[in-house]
This record gives structure tokens, sequence and C-alpha cells, in this order.
């Protein structure tokens, strides 16, 4: 986690919060995760601030990670859980998000934005590759 900035982090990590509700370990592990996400990835400071967009990200985030923290079906239900939350906590309702296999443009959109980070990925392998050989033969 990058070094916190504290108004930030505590008024972020106070809306996390759920105390008052009854939640299981599945979803205080989806609360930690996404938290996690929101604070390192966005500039959100609200979360009435979030949007689709930001769920959407946190899906492509663990698709150009390949899956290693944890799985596709996991990620899916990390933001369905998450959407409960919000709205159990009465903060953000976010129904226009369609997360089943009928929504084919959902999943097509985030394949290919998938493919393409994977691809400046490999762009900057490569040229960090090169620059090594490059200094060996200038050794």
């Amino acid at each position: 986690m990058k070094k916190r900035k504290q108004p930030r982090y505590k008024i972020l990590q106070f809306q996390f919060q759920a105390e008052d509700l009854y939640i299981d370990l599945q979803t205080q592990e989806t609360l930690n995760r996404l938290f996690s996400f929101i604070y390192e990835h966005t500039n959100i400071m609200y979360l009435t601030f979030i949007k689709k967009k930001h769920l959407i990200d946190y899906l492509i985030y663990h698709s150009v990670n390949e899956f290693q923290i944890i799985s596709f079906v996991e990620a899916v239900k990390d933001v369905k859980r998450f959407i409960n939350f919000l709205q159990k906590k009465k903060i953000k309702t976010i129904d226009d998000l369609d997360l089943s296999l009928i929504n084919s443009m959902l999943w097509i959109r985030l394949s290919e934005q998938d493919q393409g980070f994977r691809e400046t990925k490999r762009e900057k392998i490569k040229i960090n590759l090169s620059e090594v050989m490059m200094d060996k033969t200038s050794t």
C-alpha cells in the first residue's frame, strides 16, 4: 500500500466500517481488497463517488494481474458483495452494472482492455530488456 495520506485514508477507512451490519468473513475480505484497490488506484475519498467504471476497473486490475491475487469468479463476487454493502449502508446504489453472461458487451470490452494492458506491459518489458542488453554491450 502506498504511503498513507492521512485525511483521505481515514475518511475512506471510516466509510468501510461495517460493525452495524452482519458481514461474513468473505465479505470482510472483499471490503479489504476493495478498500486497497480504491485507495491505491483511484482518487476517491467518498464512496458516494464510486461509479460503475471503478468496479469494472477492479475487474480489469485483477485480469491484468492474471488473477494471481484472486480468481475471476472471486473478483466478480467481490463486485457483487461490494454493491450489496453500498446498498445496505445506504451509501450508493449501482443498478446499471449487469455482471451476467448475457451482458456480452461488458465481457468483450473487458477482454479488449485487458489485451491492451497486456500488450503495453509486454512492450515495457521489451524496452527494459533492450535497455539491459544495451548496457551490457556498452561496458
